[in-house]
């Protein structure tokens, strides 16, 4: 009896799944991690914290399929994570302080300077936004204030890569996580050497990118003792991004098909056979974990994290938010759409796509003395919707058509948000009956890659085959587009105003 293992190296813990040859999951489990934030505009974490959380969770995952069945073999381990993120280490392999990750914004500075410095068909060669989020700032952050951790740096490496190389200790990348970078050229799948000389960057901290799903050596003698694995060697597979391997896992296979995931950020993903570009780089062009394929995404850079922020900063509450909501889910579906009169523009950590406007700024509007609770959190899970849906016009208008429509992530465990999606887009969204995303594509690429499985696509598909459908109420879409038209004037009449606060603070 065979089986492979998925890790998805997220924002705040990293999970390790377990997958047999059939494509089940026989065991999952999770460690978490903070993030470090020294400033307001900072958003760290210790890489090295998430080797020793992710080896923690591997060897829970290792003994519980072995107390199931010691005939059990591990086959192979596929690594997924949060994408854009710094990882630096030295000569001697080490760690050089802090992974800088996606959500830190503290490179304005730098995003001006690449801004200035590169032409338009550089820009088009990168096909994304300059944004903070991006790992190309983050490096010239690096170059211009710590001079001292920069003389150093041997090689960068992007999250998931570092928990690779701890395992394995190769020192690759795969094109799902480069395209990511702002370092890339999208089309042809390879460093873009000129932009990076423009940059002022060293060539030698670059390094090398296969597929995604390509294997990236074998688990290290030392730790598959430590993990008390006894079977031949077993590989360890660059499954790709978090981003499109969940997209990917959880229905996303084709062009037609697209994937809406609400977690701590949120985004719309769909595959596309060509290369296609949005001329104001609004949303994403990136490279697929499925070869010659690339995919749009539309990011909005807070979706649960709305709730994480009320929940814990404005009610001070001690209840874990999913029961907080598990327990508002009946009087939410209830409430009329427009949350009696309040709506939310959930831009608390700025905005990505389609705005690029890291001024932005959250906004509960319409307020009044008979607002409640429930008024809140409904406008906060209409205004996600929203924000997904500006993304996915502007998609449409680049002549992609969508047929069908996934949604996961942990918005997908609420049957009020996922009706709110699909009121609010006009669309039917389903609901794979997996759930687990990320590290479950991890799995199925590595088990694919290994020859345990013939064609994972088979699998995902027969996963979703009797997904829970939700159907869009037309009396609702329409008043939602009303509603709609409110939601981007309220952020195209306030525009100026957040950029003047930001400078006044």
């Amino acid at each position: 009896m065979k089986y492979v293992i998925g890790i998805d190296l997220g924002t705040s813990s990293v999970k390790v799944i377990a997958v047999d040859q059939a494509g089940s999951i026989i065991f999952s489990t999770s460690e978490s991690y903070p993030i470090i934030s020294k400033d307001k505009d900072y958003a760290e974490q210790n890489p090295d914290l998430w080797w020793q959380s992710t080896l923690k969770a591997l060897k829970e995952t290792i003994s519980n399929v072995k107390t199931m069945n010691s005939k059990y073999q591990l086959k192979a381990i596929g690594v997924a994570g949060q994408m854009h993120g710094l990882v630096m280490i030295d000569k001697r392999l080490k760690a050089l302080g802090n992974a800088i990750i996606w959500s830190d914004n503290r490179t304005k500075k730098e995003v001006e300077f690449i801004k200035k410095t590169l032409s338009k068909s550089d820009l088009k060669k990168l096909s994304n936004s300059v944004v903070t989020n991006f790992t190309a700032p983050k490096l010239l952050w690096v170059k211009n204030n710590r001079k001292d951790i920069w003389d150093k740096i041997y090689k960068f490496m992007l999250p998931k890569d570092y928990i690779a190389f701890k395992l394995s200790l190769e020192i690759l990348t795969d094109k799902s996580d480069a395209a990511a970078t702002l370092l890339f050229d999208i089309e042809k799948g390879k460093w873009a050497k000129s932009i990076i000389k423009k940059l002022g960057l060293p060539q030698d901290i670059f390094v090398d990118v296969i597929e995604a799903g390509g294997r990236s050596g074998f688990l290290k003698e030392n730790i598959q003792k430590e993990l008390k694995i006894k079977t031949e060697k077993v590989p360890i597979i660059l499954a790709g991004g978090d981003a499109p391997v969940s997209a990917w896992a959880s229905g996303a296979t084709t062009s037609a098909k697209a994937c809406i995931s609400i977690g701590t950020a949120g985004q719309i993903i769909i595959p596309a056979s060509k290369f296609v570009v949005e001329e104001e780089f609004r949303v994403h062009t990136l490279n697929y974990v499925r070869n010659n394929l690339w995919y749009l995404m539309g990011a909005i850079l807070a979706a649960g994290h709305n709730f994480s922020w009320w929940f814990n900063e404005i009610i001070d509450s001690d209840k874990e938010i999913a029961d907080i909501l598990s327990e508002a889910e009946a009087e939410v579906i209830k409430t009329p759409p427009g949350a009696n009169g309040l709506i939310y523009l959930p831009f608390i950590n700025g905005e990505r796509s389609p705005l690029n406007d890291p001024e932005a700024r959250a906004v509960l509007f319409g307020l009044k003395s008979t607002s409640t609770s429930i008024d809140v959190i409904k406008a906060i899970m209409e205004g996600v919707a929203f924000a997904i849906l500006s993304n996915l016009e502007l998609i449409n208008k680049m002549g992609i058509k969508i047929e069908e429509i996934y949604l996961t992530g942990g918005g997908a465990e609420s049957k009020a948000w996922a009706q709110i999606m699909a009121d609010v887009l006009g669309k039917e969204v389903k609901i794979s009956n997996n759930k687990q995303g990320t590290g479950y594509g991890a799995a199925l690429l590595a088990a694919e890659n290994i020859n345990l499985i013939e064609d994972a696509d088979q699998i995902i598909t027969a996963n979703i085959e009797d997904s829970n459908a939700y159907t869009f109420n037309l009396k609702n879409h329409k008043k939602y587009q009303k509603i709609y038209e409110i939601y981007l004037n309220l952020y195209q009449d306030n525009q100026e105003k957040f950029s003047l606060l930001n400078k006044l603070t």
